[in-house]
């Protein structure tokens, strides 16, 4: 089994040697450690160019799954270790479930999750707080959430409101494998329980059940609490999808209760899949943190997506069903949304896949895909695209999309993550009409037919905010790695691939030049100035350089391509910014500069 083992090893010893974000998207860093088997990554960026990827890990040969958390600076370097740090060591750790990351305003890391010790019904929710330099804030065991004997609870999320109070939601689950009650939990900034809420709504339906809980953060302290309404016969019919469901929404306060008179209807789905967890249903909170939703509805087995709204008083833009999108083919599904807003647009942007069965001149059916979207601006209620939207991907190749995330930079632009086929990690960027500028492949897949090395599939994709001019994106490469015909060996191994904004791959290098320093190289004056900048180069430059300004949080607020030097001199006008520190970015072929200027 050793030389086994070491062959495989060998055969990934490329991937092993990255010590930092690759340049290549056939051979992307891996953050698990050598063999590890990994599941289930999140990753989240803090303000100061740092980044933690927490997840399930096996270490050792009875298949325990335990829960680590590694950090990583803005280049990928791992700080932490080879494995990072060990967050629970349970005996019994087989069961795979959600858990929550977040980050404080401190900058400490906010951890929910599940810890099993013995059975599948002696489970308990848990929150770490963890600092910057690893210190559990908590205590080592973190805050333990209330529960009973014999209950497990299903997927914990924890959210920080805007006085201060941290608040948990989490299902409970009975031993008689039905949906017991809605757990909330509200804690001070010590950890210490200030309100814990049980929340089960009567139905007229007896086999009506609460899942899948939802919890965001509002003006005043204020939450929203969402849940799905299954009806079902038991707990397997409610994770795995089927029955009739209704998505509510209420507003709670600071102490956990009610707000609305009425508990609202959000959305509503039927018969197969509904409102299922696998990428379903997304929320995006607006400007004014009223919040947007969309799913699909597969009645009659015919998809539709569909987008709703809800406000500050609980009233609905577009009804309990929400407003659909229309389809030019009968034989077409949309399925699969995903939405995120954009505040200086002050629009929602949805995206969604099409499936369009065609039939061959055989005779044989098969599917074609599209990637579409659609945006909603917030003072009109039509869509601002028709009611088809735009085509963003083309059936091409084949292609079998999965939509993984939609950002964008406040720069007018938005940018959407895909996977084809879940081999490859691919975004595009579009203008804020819709109109694509460009493709970016961050990860393909490296290994030949005759490789002993197959990429069965990518899994656990996870894209953070766009910080520290970059997005990081983490997913899990399933293995097959296969000696002879008695030796094989399946991996989950733990990849990730940071992207600029101009679509390079690998370390963001900048040089910082203080202000009014006159380098050897390059001098930025007026500074601070009001109107106008001038960029001068000691020496003659070969090309016409690319110039990126941000702000100090890393927004890019101007792109200028192909500067003109004249005399060895870039005028800049700046009249447009607002008063602040900026940074630009110069690019000259491959070589990088940044210059600090004051307004």
């Amino acid at each position: 089994m050793k030389n086994f083992m070491l062959s495989f090893c060998l055969f990934l010893l490329p991937v092993m040697l990255l010590a930092e974000w690759s340049k290549d998207p056939l051979n992307n860093y891996q953050i698990s450690f050598l063999t590890d088997s990994t599941l289930t990554a999140k990753t989240i960026a803090d303000n100061d160019g740092n980044y933690y990827v927490m997840y399930y890990n096996i270490v050792n040969t009875e298949n325990h799954f335990h829960l680590y958390l590694q950090k990583l600076d803005k280049d990928g370097n791992k700080l932490w270790g080879d494995r990072g740090k060990q967050i629970t060591n349970t005996p019994f750790g087989k069961w795979i479930s959600d858990f929550d990351l977040q980050l404080d305003e401190d900058g400490s890391i906010l951890l929910a999750f599940e810890d099993q010790r013995e059975s599948l019904f002696d489970r308990t929710v848990n929150i770490y707080k963890i600092s910057p330099n690893g210190e559990n804030l908590w205590g080592e065991n973190g805050v333990q959430m209330p529960g009973k004997e014999g209950e497990a609870y299903l997927s914990p999320q924890i959210i920080k409101t805007s006085d201060g109070r941290y608040v948990v939601v989490y299902t409970t689950l009975t031993n008689k494998k039905n949906a017991g009650s809605i757990e909330l939990v509200s804690l001070n900034g010590k950890g210490e329980i200030l309100v814990h809420r049980q929340v089960k709504h009567q139905y007229s339906d007896p086999k009506i059940f609460d899942v899948w809980p939802k919890i965001f953060p509002t003006k005043n302290g204020n939450i929203y609490f969402t849940w799905n309404a299954v009806k079902g016969s038991d707990i397997d019919t409610l994770i795995g999808g089927w029955g009739d469901r209704k998505l509510y929404i209420q507003k709670m306060d600071s102490e956990l209760k009610e707000i609305w008179n009425e508990n609202v209807i959000f959305a509503q789905s039927h018969t197969f899949f509904g409102f299922r967890i696998d990428h379903t249903v997304d929320f995006a909170l607006d400007e004014n943190q009223d919040l947007y939703v969309t799913w699909f509805d597969n009645t009659d087995f015919n998809a539709t997506v569909k987008l709703n709204h809800v406000d500050s008083l609980g009233n609905l833009k577009f009804g309990e069903f929400g407003i659909a999108i229309d389809k030019n083919n009968d034989n077409a599904s949309h399925l699969f949304p995903i939405i995120h807003y954009d505040v200086n647009e002050k629009a929602a942007f949805i995206y969604w896949i099409e499936e369009l069965i065609k039939v061959s001149h055989r005779g044989s059916k098969y599917p074609e895909y599209r990637i579409y979207s659609n945006k909603m601006l917030d003072e009109k209620n039509t869509w601002e695209w028709g009611d088809i939207g735009k085509v963003i991907l083309e059936n091409e190749c084949g292609l079998d999309p999965y939509l993984i995330h939609a950002s964008n930079m406040n720069d007018g632009f938005q940018t959407l993550f895909f996977s084809d086929r879940n081999l490859t990690v691919e975004a595009c960027r579009m203008t804020a009409d819709g109109e694509v500028t460009g493709f970016v492949l961050l990860s393909d897949n490296p290994y030949s037919q005759d490789s002993p090395i197959t990429l069965k599939e990518k899994i656990d994709f996870f894209v953070t905010d766009f910080k520290n001019n970059q997005w990081v994106v983490t997913w899990v490469d399933i293995l097959n790695f296969i000696q002879d015909s008695e030796n094989s060996l399946t991996l989950f191994l733990l990849k990730g691939q940071n992207v600029s904004a101009d679509g390079k791959l690998g370390p963001v290098h900048t040089g910082i030049i203080d202000i009014n320093i006159d380098t050897k190289d390059i001098l930025v004056y007026p500074n601070p100035s009001n109107t106008q900048l001038n960029i001068k180069f000691k020496e003659n430059i070969d090309s016409n350089p690319i110039l990126n300004i941000y702000t100090s949080n890393g927004k890019l607020v101007q792109t200028i391509s192909n500067a003109i030097v004249d005399d060895n001199i870039i005028i800049i006008d700046i009249s447009k910014l607002d008063k602040g520190v900026y940074f630009i970015n110069v690019k000259i072929g491959n070589t990088f500069n940044t210059l600090k200027f004051v307004k």
